[in-house]
């Protein structure tokens, strides 16, 4: 069984802005010169509204856990965790069961000839965190039935305030 969380954030006003928001002149032989753009814009002061996990949306206030992306697997199967920051802010998980990571961006640990690549555990509910772009793939052998919590506090890139927390879960049975 394979899980894919992909989690991440919109400041939805953003959408609303027209193409060249902010942008006194256009200069083709300085294009990010800072004389090019005003400086009363919001895009520096990213305040997300809107947040996912997987394409499944939620509101800042909406504190209803995304089981549309829940997984359902039975004792004793092995559960592919994907885990992606698709977004711009830090993401701190908890899984609630043990579980071993086996890739980190990409890289398979404990395949290469290299002594200090190795696959690791986490505890049941042991926060790791992820910025933007990174990914993990971990992996859970669940040995009893119940409902075990995925949680990922979202948190401004800067000063790690929280700013939402998505939760699904791995449903056993």
């Amino acid at each position: 069984m394979e899980a894919l969380w992909a989690v991440d954030e919109i400041q939805s006003n953003w959408f609303d802005l027209p193409h060249n928001a902010f942008m006194q002149k256009d200069d083709p032989k300085d294009p990010i010169g800072a004389a090019n753009f005003t400086h009363d814009g919001i895009l520096n002061n990213f305040q997300p509204d809107v947040f996912t996990i997987s394409g499944f949306l939620r509101k800042k206030n909406d504190t209803t856990p995304f089981n549309e992306v829940a997984a359902n697997v039975k004792v004793g199967q092995t559960l592919l965790m994907r885990v992606v920051n698709a977004g711009y802010t830090v993401q701190e998980y908890r899984i609630g069961m043990p579980t071993e990571v086996t890739s980190m961006d990409g890289y398979a640990l404990g395949v290469s000839s290299s002594s200090y690549s190795r696959p690791f555990g986490l505890e049941v509910n042991q926060p790791f965190r992820l910025t933007s772009a990174m990914r993990w793939e971990l992996l859970a052998t669940p040995t009893q039935r119940g409902q075990f919590p995925v949680e990922c506090r979202i948190m401004d890139w800067i000063t790690l305030k929280e700013l939402f927390v998505a939760r699904t879960f791995i449903n056993v049975t």
